[in-house]
């Protein structure tokens, strides 16, 4: 039986459970955390509240921070500001001031309200930075200690503090100076097997990356690929350590930058919640924007059309072709915008590239197109059977190829160089750019060789 299948025959039985009133779902005890948060997805918002009303306390820690936002307000509706407090106290920092950020401002009020002052001051650092820069996700519970403890002293506090997790990072342990200021670092085996009558500025490695608190996390992930780092401590302007970006944090960012890249390469502004959970207006909202962009853009293309309407109104034939090159030219350029966009990402790539980026895409294009060009002449002819028309279809094709990668190449490059999220450049928009533009060059050969007026 598929894991698919399993979640729908749970989800069949945990509503004729709630239904029964049986109080918590026999069924919920086969699911996981991340089974849970799957489960209430995909059932009515009715159903949903019930559920979560019944879910157990170390469940809900489990799974608060990570539930999409109309689940978060769900749980709002059905759980006190008091028994919300008690499982965002067992919370991580990072994962609490997430939570809070997220939260409706009357519910947001309301739990740091019943919040104990010391958690409240321990999660407010992390308030104070946007959620998507390194501040917003780096966790505040770090093993610090001086460069002038002996490593027999900071193993026994280790040891003591890690009994108690107060640790949320297990990788490093970061030693900083007199100004809290981040000085070197010590990866745990070293420092756990090195003599104990050792200083730790004796043993520590002064070589280390580091981030500001205001970096976006997309460059924290550039750097994180690059140099293959587990943890990435964060500082200040002034080199005093705040925190760190845990593996996990690192590995919850890269999925969700990829996902928020594709969704918005595919013409779809920023969406954070599941599919199944969004709500209608919200996703006709986000997509109608862009769409009503799109359609207006596409109005060029019509009046490129309207404007060679004597050449079409000539030679019909040469109108059976259009949508081969329009879509050929959009796939050509989707191609290289995803090939820039993912070297963009990784850090492959720079702005300062492009003389490389052009020379590298004109001779990809131009030896796809010289590929193609012989496919359409050959089609075209069997369907036109007029030499002169099957030229200047085999001759677009290498044009349009050619201009609709390098578009597609360079304008992500000219986004990330303005400042902008390359991935805004969307397959959509490049298309409709590569379709006016290719359209000109098909009726401007075709003119040329037929000898055509327009």
């Amino acid at each position: 039986m598929s894991a698919d299948s399993n979640i729908e025959e749970i989800i069949d039985e945990l509503k004729e459970e709630l239904a029964r009133g049986v109080g918590v779902p026999r069924a919920l005890r086969r699911l996981s955390p991340p089974d849970i948060i799957d489960v209430l997805e995909r059932i009515s918002s009715e159903e949903r509240r019930k559920l979560l009303a019944l879910l157990p306390d170390d469940v809900l820690v489990e799974i608060v921070s990570k539930l999409p936002q109309q689940v978060l307000i769900d749980l709002t509706k059905v759980v006190s500001p008091s028994r919300l407090a008690r499982i965002a106290i067992d919370l991580p920092s990072d994962e609490l001031a997430d939570l809070i950020l997220r939260l409706p401002p009357s519910s947001r009020r309301a739990l740091l309200k019943e919040l104990p002052l010391w958690k409240i001051e321990e999660v407010k650092p992390l308030l104070a930075y946007p959620p998507e820069s390194a501040g917003g996700i780096m966790t505040t519970r770090i093993p610090v200690f001086h460069l002038n403890q002996t490593v027999g002293e900071a193993v026994k506090e280790f040891v003591i503090r890690s009994k108690f997790e107060e640790y949320e990072t297990s990788r490093y342990i970061y030693v900083v100076d007199d100004k809290g200021r981040l000085v070197g670092i010590i990866d745990v085996k070293t420092f756990l097997t090195a003599p104990r009558d050792k200083k730790l500025k004796d043993i520590m490695n002064r070589s280390f990356l580091a981030v500001k608190a205001s970096t976006d996390q997309e460059d924290v992930i550039r750097l994180v690929v690059r140099y293959d780092l587990d943890e990435v401590p964060v500082v200040d302007d002034e080199g005093k350590l705040l925190g760190a970006i845990s593996a996990d944090d690192l590995m919850d960012v890269i999925v969700s930058e990829a996902t928020e890249d594709i969704v918005m390469f595919g013409g779809i502004p920023k969406i954070r919640e599941p599919y199944l959970t969004a709500r209608i207006i919200e996703l006709v909202r986000k997509r109608a924007v862009w769409l009503v962009f799109l359609y207006l853009t596409e109005a060029v293309t019509i009046s490129i059309l309207s404007f060679y309407e004597k050449v079409l109104a000539s030679v019909i034939a040469l109108s059976f072709f259009i949508p081969l090159l329009t879509d050929t030219g959009g796939n050509a350029g989707s191609q290289s915008a995803t090939l820039v966009i993912r070297s963009l990402a990784t850090g492959e790539v720079r702005f300062s590239d492009i003389p490389r980026v052009v020379l590298k895409e004109s001779a990809t294009s131009l030896a796809l197109g010289l590929i193609l060009s012989p496919l359409a002449f050959t089609l075209s002819y069997v369907i036109a059977h007029n030499l002169l028309v099957s030229v200047v279809v085999s001759l677009s094709i290498v044009l349009v190829v050619y201009v609709a990668s390098m578009i597609g190449a360079l304008l992500p490059l000219v986004a990330s160089k303005l400042g902008i999220d390359p991935a805004v450049i969307s397959a959509p928009l490049i298309t409709t750019i590569a379709d006016s533009i290719g359209l000109t060059l098909y009726f401007t050969l075709a003119i040329l060789f037929l000898g055509l007026k327009i």
